[in-house]
């Protein structure tokens, strides 16, 4: 009897050690079937095979960095669709192995920016400046404006008349809680207050209580000849009221 529970513990034993010492041959060998892999000591990861060839063709370390995650499998949404694909991050990018498309489409970079934006902003960051777009916008242009890091231009032109342009950022702005305090016909500015009524400082014990901050919008427009019209806005974070 006790020889018998003697060869039962030797069998599973020489199973434990048979599975440690192959396990990582069948790891290495599937990574030999889907081509060469390139090992980076600097984060002790490798990339291997299609990631491999993409990340070699389309920039290397310049543009998705160093590997920060060897190859593996991940459950995601993509376009409402929920899919598991084939996967492996970088300090600037997620390579994504999509097997239902041809080459080259079949490595698809991740859209961890879309992911990224909603996790930050669920609602949008109209606060720090991105402002929503008009629609019919033509020769759109960007920029900060001089002198004032925070404060923000932005210039277009619309074959638009420009009743239509204040109307669509007053509608869009108000329903995010901005109030209107110039409403011209060519003309339309719109302030967002943290605590309109002040209450978080008055009802603070701290002296120096920082007042709220106050961001404006202003939105000029222009009539241009040919029926275009021109179209400035200027998002500001006014001096605390």
């Amino acid at each position: 009897m006790r020889k018998n529970i003697l060869s039962v513990i030797a069998a599973v034993l020489t199973t434990l050690v048979l599975t440690i010492i192959f396990q990582p041959l069948s790891y290495l060998q599937a990574l030999g079937q889907q081509g060469s892999c390139q090992i980076f000591p600097q984060t002790n990861k490798a990339v291997c095979g299609k990631f491999l060839a993409f990340w070699q063709q389309h920039g290397g370390l310049t543009v998705f960095g160093y590997p920060i995650s060897n190859e593996f499998t991940e459950t995601v949404d993509v376009n409402g669709n929920v899919q598991t694909l084939g996967m492996q991050y970088f300090e600037r990018a997620r390579f994504e192995y999509h097997t239902e498309n041809d080459p080259p489409y079949d490595v698809q970079l991740g859209r961890v920016g879309e992911f990224e934006y909603k996790a930050r902003y669920p609602d949008g960051n109209i606060l720090g400046g991105d402002l929503p777009l008009y629609p019919n916008a033509q020769a759109l242009n960007i920029r900060q404006a001089k002198g004032e890091p925070d404060d923000l231009i932005t210039t277009f032109q619309t074959t638009d008349n420009p009743q239509s342009v204040l109307a669509f950022y007053k509608d869009v702005l108000t329903k995010e809680g901005w109030v209107a305090d110039i409403d011209e016909p060519d003309a339309l500015r719109l302030a967002y207050n943290t605590d309109p009524g002040n209450t978080r400082c008055a009802n603070s014990s701290n002296p120096l209580c920082p007042p709220a901050t106050v961001y404006g919008v202003s939105v000029k427009t222009t009539m241009l000849s040919g029926g275009l019209t021109s179209v400035q806005l200027y998002y500001t974070v006014e001096s605390p009221m």
